[in-house]
């Protein structure tokens, strides 16, 4: 390319340029655009209160009742999704969980030869795994227990946990007697 050529397009980009400018200083005598002083509209919003009565807890529900009439043979139906990671045979093996023979009213972290996660290992011989204990447990894991390795969701069902924790109590030489 020559330079002709070349102003020829410097001239095209310039021109271009000032047509837009022209057409924005134009615009804006044309429109006048005035800030107002308050809004034009407001949007009335009622203030939300609640009281405590409105608040949802965030654990389980007290499964004491439950437990007087749990169902140990719904609790076993129930504990075969446990099979997958637990035994609850006496002298049964570990599996990804530890065994779960004779738990109610244990020491958190006591079976031998299964490798714990620290959240528990450091709380053994300061909590017992009673039945307010394992319900809240089996309501969340993780929520209970911060750093538990059991990654299960939990149960959400009130009587699910009691015929559970029921279910486990019986898996004993001597089942501690629930309320």
């Amino acid at each position: 390319m020559d330079s002709f050529t070349w102003n020829k397009i410097i001239a095209g980009v310039l021109c271009a340029l000032l047509i837009i400018k022209i057409g924005d200083i134009t615009s804006q005598q044309i429109i006048h655009v005035e800030k107002l002083s308050k809004p034009s509209f407001i949007i009335d919003v009622a203030e939300v209160q609640t009281s405590s009565d409105d608040i949802q807890p965030t654990g389980p529900a007290d499964i004491t009742p439950l437990l007087i009439n749990a169902n140990i043979a719904n609790g076993e139906k129930l504990f075969k999704k446990c099979m997958q990671c637990h035994t609850p045979n006496k002298s049964g093996m570990h599996k990804v969980g530890p065994n779960l023979w004779n738990i109610v009213m244990q020491d958190y972290a006591i079976q031998d030869g299964y490798a714990y996660s620290s959240a528990l290992t450091n709380l053994k011989g300061q909590k017992k795994w009673t039945t307010d204990n394992l319900n809240k447990f089996l309501y969340k894991p993780t929520q209970f227990i911060k750093g538990t390795k059991m990654l299960f969701v939990g149960l959400k069902k009130d009587q699910d946990r009691a015929d559970i924790i029921a279910y486990l109590n019986q898996q004993s030489d001597s089942p501690v007697k629930l309320p």
